[in-house]
Parts: C-alpha cells; structure tokens; sequence
C-alpha cells in the first residue's frame, strides 16, 4: 500500500487501515462515517471517491448514491418582442416570439420532502424576472426607436445596455437572475403559505429559451 493511500485511511484486501466501513479491494465505498456521506451525494463524497481511486491507481466501482444528480426542469412561456438594431436584415423591426423557457435545476441529495426543490416555490421564486419579459420589448439603449416608443409605452421597454437582446443574451441574464436566487435562498408566499428554497439547497445547472419551435440558446454552469 503506498504512502498516498495510507494518508487516507484505507481498509485494503482486508486490512483496517483507519478508516471505517471503507472496502478498497474490489474497490467499493458504503460509508464515511464521520464525514457525513452516508447515502448521500455530496462534493465531499465525490472528492473523496476521486482521490481513493487517485491514490490507489486502480479502477473505481462507485455506489449509486455517489455520483448521482437529481434534476428537475420548470417551463415557462412569455409572448415577448425584441429588435436588434445591428442586425442587418428584419431583425432591426419590431418583432415577437412565443418563447418557452426551461429552467434546470440540479442537486446531489434530496431535501427531507424527497425534492429537488418544490415546483411551486420555484415558480413563485424565480416567475417575476420570467414575466418581466411577456408583452413587453427588449431593446438596446441606442436603438433609433427608442425615444419613440418610450414615448407611448415606457413601461414596456427591457434596456439592454451593452448589447442587442438576442435570445442569448436574454438567457445569459435570466440565468444569473436565477443562480443568484438560488445561491442566496429565499422564502416567498402563495396566499397565507409559504414556501422557502434554502440557501444552496440547489444550483441553477442550465437554462434555455426556445426563440422558434427549432431554435434555441442556452446558458449553463
């Protein structure tokens, strides 16, 4: 046994070498008492099975609990308009799309609810930056139109100021909107009841606007 798994506790072909419930021949883990993955995927547990299999040079069998993710997908759809105004052909007019976002969050263990996270607290949550965009026109700051339709509808008007709003620019600031709620945790009320998202409960993995039924842009972690 080398000095690098012996760093670690390893239980080899039969020797306890330290630490606990941990069989290396054959190369499978059941538990790491003491560090609290027990049924359950955590970074920890991913770092730790990396750095076995690292220090034993041999190939890894690892339980399902250990590199399993959970995900789940909520769907939104918003009719929303956009120009871009340095695109060269109809793209610069007015224009709209009925556009379906789905929004993909992950996580490595189940809350105590067996959920990712609750589908309604994650629509109360994240719904209003989604809406924000349904009949309303993402423009950029130095569109030619601009001054005209600010005129008549300001309250309909999405700024963009550093590019055009395309669908992926779109997705790339939902996507930080999203992660930031999700990093930051949030409780929100349905009538008397509410629903709160821990802090890092999830992570936001990927998100995606379909602009047509045959094209989308997407954003991931």
């Amino acid at each position: 046994m080398t000095s690098s798994a012996r760093a670690f506790g390893l239980f080899v072909d039969g020797r306890r070498d330290g630490m606990m419930g941990v069989t290396c021949r054959g190369l499978t883990f059941s538990s790491f008492p003491g560090l609290g993955l027990e049924g359950q995927a955590t970074p920890e547990s991913r770092l730790v099975c990396y750095r076995l299999h690292r220090a034993l040079g041999s190939p890894v069998r690892y339980p399902s609990w250990a590199l399993r993710t959970y995900r789940i997908c909520k769907r939104f759809t918003v009719e929303s308009g956009h120009m871009l105004h340095r695109h060269p052909d109809r793209c610069r007019f007015p224009h709209g799309h009925s556009r379906t976002i789905e929004v993909v969050v992950a996580a490595d263990a189940l809350d105590v609810n067996g959920m990712v996270l609750d589908f309604k607290a994650l629509k109360l949550a994240i719904g209003p930056f989604i809406q924000r965009y349904d009949h309303a026109m993402a423009i950029h700051r130095d569109d030619p139109l601009r001054p005209a339709i600010e005129a008549v509808y300001p309250e309909s008007l999405i700024v963009y100021e550093d590019c055009d709003p395309t669908t992926e620019a779109m997705a790339a600031q939902l996507f930080d909107q999203v992660a930031q709620v999700l990093a930051d945790g949030v409780t929100v009320l349905d009538g008397e009841i509410a629903y709160t998202i821990p802090a890092g409960q999830a992570r936001l993995e990927r998100l995606r606007i379909w602009e047509t039924p045959s094209s989308w842009a997407e954003v991931g972690a």
